[in-house]
């Protein structure tokens, strides 16, 4: 029963409700291009900055209910970051801009941590949706900020010129292709260090963090290797 119930509300397991997600944006893309080719750019943000607010009030309001969205409608909330992805993907910032968005991205990293530990402490841990990890929500007006500067974070510094150096031919040749593949895989080496006893905490938190990082995605990485090789599964991982 529980197996089906996941099912309904999009997440089969911890990290496959992007599918879910993806699948219904792709779904409206069509339609989108059609109100991106006619709608102007002022237009544009302000469908952004609306459906980025109802994704965050929603967020907020769940969290306090206890209530999901099903399978169906999961893709909803992210409408706003999929537009936003739109809107500032050429845009280049001065490195001023660059510089508050990286002091901003550090604020909300302690804001996520500091507050998730001060909520837990307030209501106790309980499992999302809840009052206890709200700020961890992927819409939560905190990370809602986090995405968008880590966006232009990453629009700024990977750019033309750094498209010519040899890690960049590294990274798009080797280690772009590999990305979903590890992402689909990375809980397999989680789960069963987990059930061996390691996690994040093992042996120290300072040090468990970076090791058991490393013990995961090592592995991930190397097993996605092989797998792409197979004919057939490329076109799935890659």
């Amino acid at each position: 029963d529980q197996a089906w119930r996941d099912l309904a509300q999009g997440k089969p397991y911890a990290h496959l409700h992007f599918i879910f997600r993806i699948a219904g944006l792709y779904a409206f893309t069509p339609m989108l291009r059609v109100f991106l080719k006619h709608t102007s750019r002022r237009l544009l943000v302000t469908t952004v900055c609306i459906l980025l607010s109802l994704s965050m009030l929603d967020s907020i309001v769940n969290a306090w209910s206890g209530s999901e969205l099903s399978a169906f409608v999961r893709f909803g909330p992210f409408m706003g970051y999929f537009l936003r992805g739109y809107l500032r993907r050429d845009r280049r910032g001065s490195k001023r801009t660059l510089l508050g968005c990286w002091a901003m991205a550090m604020a909300c990293v302690l804001t996520l941590a500091g507050g998730t530990g001060l909520l837990i402490e307030v209501f106790g841990y309980r499992p999302s949706p809840s009052p206890s990890v709200m700020l961890f929500d992927f819409v939560s007006p905190v990370r809602v900020v986090f995405a968008v500067c880590a966006w232009l974070i990453v629009v700024n510094t990977f750019d033309e010129e750094w498209s010519r150096s040899k890690l960049s031919k590294f990274v798009t040749r080797w280690l772009a292709p590999l990305t979903l593949g590890i992402y689909l895989v990375h809980p397999l080496f989680r789960e069963v260090l987990y059930l061996s006893g390691y996690d994040a905490s093992w042996p120290h938190i300072l040090i468990g963090i970076p090791l058991i990082s490393l013990m995961v995605y090592l592995p991930s990485v190397l097993f996605t290797l092989i797998v792409i090789r197979i004919p057939g599964i490329r076109r799935i991982v890659g």
